[in-house]
């Protein structure tokens, strides 16, 4: 079902804000002191500030950004296998280059930050399934190769939970998402606040112990609610029951805040200030829809373009970024203040890799693969018997 609605350069004017947040943390504060023990830039701690901490939360504006998305590409899709092959083909052709290009950079240059980029992080890179998860099922692995991958195994924790729940419920999708994630809240409260005796219940300790370690590993409680808000914003900009969706908007607001102040690992304290942050998170998506003149902004041709190459160059900003920015200053001698210039160089760079990547490999990619995906359905769809014709003019949907 379509909307009827043109794309909204707004949404890729929010990515290319939230990768710009990420980037600033990464590059300013995550390795340096106070935030990191030791400090690896050749900058030092110059332009490091206990705000900047909150620039990983650009990363719950994806989040929210995925969530409205992903609305949106449900209502596009005749079937959850569609879903999914969609969704496999969109993220696996740029994981596959950057996680490759990321262990063969972090091997070959010294000074990477402290990831495990070698080949042994191979599989949790590739299927997104955290050391954590692997070590359950009893597989050694090393981490992910680079950081940031794992917002990525959030990423598909939910596509995975919201496109079964959109095809089995689709009339109640978003109450049902709802409840999930209200029912993840209250087991997080009973079950790592109290240790399974909590809200009146009293878990037996194997139980209690067993989803802890679910809770651990999927580490969906912490985020859910933002997906929650995104998708209730979709349904708020597709014109439809707008006092129900402002009330799960609403929901998903108070209880991220709540969230966030007691599970966040990133920011210093959590007062006002921080509680502020997490609502600004959600006006900034929200104003970008709604108030006209941050629409425009965000709508420029350039803030459009960063946010299309936005997913590439989150994969590849931090152990790539600042492996190349520490191997160029080392051969060049170079420290002090002034070589962020050299952080800004490689920044440049990688984003003019990651357009080019974009354009003449991620998208023409994207289209072969859904191409043969078509394909492959018509050849084993079963054909309509011929004595039945399909309606003139009836076509595959795209």
């Amino acid at each position: 079902m379509s909307t009827g609605k043109p794309r909204l350069g707004q949404v890729d004017g929010l990515r290319t804000i939230a990768v710009a947040m990420v980037v600033c943390f990464h590059y300013l504060d995550r390795w340096t002191t106070p935030t990191f023990a030791l400090n690896i830039y050749p900058y030092g701690s110059t332009y490091a500030h206990h705000f900047l901490t909150y620039g990983a939360y650009g990363v719950q504006l994806f989040f929210i950004i995925s969530g409205f998305v992903i609305f949106l590409t449900l209502e596009r899709c005749t079937s959850l296998i569609e879903f999914f092959v969609r969704r496999i083909v969109r993220l696996w052709p740029a994981l596959i280059l950057a996680t490759f290009a990321t262990i063969l950079i972090a091997r070959s240059l010294a000074g990477s930050p402290p990831h495990a980029s070698d080949t042994n992080s191979l599989l949790p890179s590739l299927t997104l399934i955290p050391k954590y998860v692997w070590g359950l099922l009893g597989v050694h692995t090393s981490g992910y190769a680079d950081g940031v991958l794992w917002s990525l195994w959030i990423e598909i924790q939910f596509y995975l939970v919201a496109g079964i729940i959109f095809f089995v419920a689709r009339r109640y999708f978003l109450y049902v998402m709802t409840a999930i994630a209200v029912a993840l809240s209250a087991l997080t409260y009973v079950v790592l606040d109290h240790h399974g005796r909590g809200l009146g219940l009293h878990l037996s300790p194997r139980v209690a112990f067993h989803l802890r370690e679910f809770l651990i590993g999927s580490n969906m409680e912490a985020h859910l609610w933002w997906f929650i808000f995104g998708m209730a914003m979709y349904q708020l900009w597709a014109g439809r029951s707008r006092t129900s969706n402002l009330v799960i908007a609403g929901i998903a607001i108070i209880f991220q805040e709540l969230t966030s102040l007691h599970l966040a690992p990133w920011g210093p304290g959590k007062g006002p200030i921080f509680a502020l942050v997490i609502v600004g998170i959600f006006a900034l998506f929200a104003g970008g829809l709604y108030l006209p003149a941050l629409g425009r902004v965000l709508s420029l041709r350039w803030m459009r373009k960063i946010g299309e190459a936005s997913y590439l160059m989150y994969l590849i900003h931090e152990v790539i970024g600042l492996t190349l920015v520490i191997w160029i200053t080392r051969k060049l001698h170079w420290s002090g203040p002034t070589s962020i210039i050299a952080a800004i160089g490689v920044l440049v760079v990688l984003l003019g890799v990651c357009r080019l990547s974009f354009r003449y490999f991620e998208t023409p990619s994207q289209r072969a693969l859904m191409s043969a995906y078509r394909r492959f359905a018509r050849a084993t769809t079963p054909q309509r018997s011929l004595t039945k014709s399909p309606p003139e003019g009836s076509r595959s949907t795209p």
